[in-house]
């Protein structure tokens, strides 16, 4: 499947030039949806108002090869690619519905890296939930390709297509993983969200741990009230729906739906807790790293013993190891370990990315395989933090930088005195020496909002 929207010195141009016998225009031949590539180019494969319940936009047929362009197309007067490639009805669908003002450039495997500000991403792997209309990216060591995902039904999903043979396809979905039906040689690289709050959904959260031990958490907007969750607390963590708190007793507990449901207590002897997706671990006071996953009353794991932190992000686990090891495996909780590195004082997961900060205080990004190779980040870091595809350092001057798309992307100095670094989605928290909490949302240069004063820690979700 070819498909390009690409961008050089202010013009737009197309990857191949190929010579057009057929003058596109809109027909209405009868459409032969399962494999597009016999209809006439422009015929209408499936109407706007047959999906997204009735708020989608046509689909057409690019005729009868992939590489096909019959020109730019314009949705009110933006540029929304040419057609009838993959990304045009990308842009197409989302300027129709108000989600994206201007174009949203990039071939099929870049609109992931290259999504508008507003519109949050999950990797592959760490997707907590999906809705209508949210954009499902593929790449295949070409162009790649991007369909809209069209109806959720517990872990079966449906997605339309345009320039593929055949407009819908199908997946699976279970634990944060999408897995294609067909569609050999395509990954998915991840979910770009609509604008729209999915039903049943867990409203962002951010929490803050204040200096007198108690945990306050808020959802939705950055102005929001606070919940007093508890008190008596030494540490506290956010995932989708769930809470985690650890008191001074060393007693972790989790409650998941409600601010104001109930506490299920999960282990004594705790040192710390962690959370992620349906799984939630403890690093017990002796030094074994214990998982389950599902339900809160579920059967713990013991993954490893020897450890002196653990770390969760949607199919991955990792563990740092007392001789300075850090160890991650993805899949079964039972699957096997890779020995990332050593000489390690801190590590961080997140999607497909790893991180880890060495005792040299240099901070390393991979991402992809386990057994990708590295990229220094920066070097004199006290702590490293990853976020979709966001990178944050906190430097031995107490200034926090975050990056967004390539690992080899410019840094943006976000705020200096700081003491602690937190990055979700599109949100960036800081926490500054003076103990104020702030966090800004969007754009990496947009502004802040203090949140709380006397903080001693402040958290956004581990998703």
């Amino acid at each position: 499947m070819e498909n390009w929207m690409s961008r050089r010195s202010g013009w737009l141009f197309t990857v191949f030039c190929v010579v057009i016998a057929i003058v596109a225009g809109m027909t209405s031949a009868t459409a032969s949806v399962g494999n597009t590539r016999t209809d006439p180019p422009s015929t209408t494969e499936l109407a706007g108002g047959n999906w997204l319940g009735g708020a989608g936009v046509d689909v057409y047929s690019n005729g009868s090869a992939a590489t096909n362009d019959y020109g730019r197309h314009y949705t009110a007067g933006v540029y929304d690619g040419e057609m009838w490639q993959c990304v045009e009805l990308v842009n197409r669908l989302y300027l129709t519905r108000g989600w994206i003002a201007s174009t949203w450039f990039g071939n099929g495997n870049q609109l992931y890296a290259n999504a508008p500000a507003g519109l949050d991403r999950q990797p592959n792997g760490s997707v907590s939930y999906l809705n209508p209309g949210d954009v499902i990216t593929f790449d295949d060591g070409g162009y790649g390709h991007a369909g809209v995902i069209a109806t959720v039904s517990g872990g079966s999903v449906q997605i339309v297509n345009q320039n593929t043979p055949a407009v819908w396809s199908s997946a699976t979905w279970s634990g944060g993983t999408l897995t294609m039906a067909g569609w050999q040689g395509y990954r998915v690289q991840g979910i770009v969200h609509a604008p729209v709050q999915r039903a049943g959904s867990t409203p962002p959260r951010l929490g803050v741990l204040t200096n007198d031990g108690h945990m306050l958490v808020k959802e939705g907007d950055l102005r929001a009230g606070w919940v007093d969750e508890a008190s008596g607390i030494a540490a506290g963590v956010l995932s989708g729906n769930r809470v985690g708190v650890l008191n001074t007793a060393g007693v972790f507990s989790v409650k998941e739906g409600d601010l104001r449901a109930g506490w299920v207590d999960e282990f004594s002897g705790v040192t710390a807790g962690y959370l992620s997706g349906n799984r939630l671990g403890v690093l017990t006071a002796d030094g074994h790293f214990l998982v389950k996953e599902g339900d809160l009353r579920a059967g713990w794991v013991d993954e490893l013993s020897g450890v002196t932190a653990g770390y969760l992000s949607g199919n991955r686990l990792g563990v740092l190891t007392a001789d300075g090891h850090f160890l991650v495996k993805e899949g079964d909780l039972r699957a096997a370990w890779v020995d990332e590195a050593s000489g390690i004082t801190a590590g961080v997961l997140n999607g497909n990315r790893v991180g880890v900060l060495n005792t040299a205080g240099v901070f390393s990004v991979k991402e992809g395989d386990l057994r990708a190779g590295w990229v220094d980040e920066a070097s004199g870091i006290t702590a490293g933090v990853l976020s979709g595809n966001r990178v944050g350092v906190l430097n031995t001057a107490g200034v926090f930088s975050v990056k967004e798309g390539d690992l080899r992307a410019g840094w943006v100095d976000e705020a200096s005195g700081i003491t602690d670094g937190v990055l979700n989605g599109n949100r960036v928290g800081v926490l500054n020496t003076a103990g104020t909490f702030s966090v800004k949302e969007g754009d990496l240069r947009s502004g802040w909002v203090d949140e709380l004063v006397n903080v001693r820690r402040g958290y956004l979700p581990n998703d």
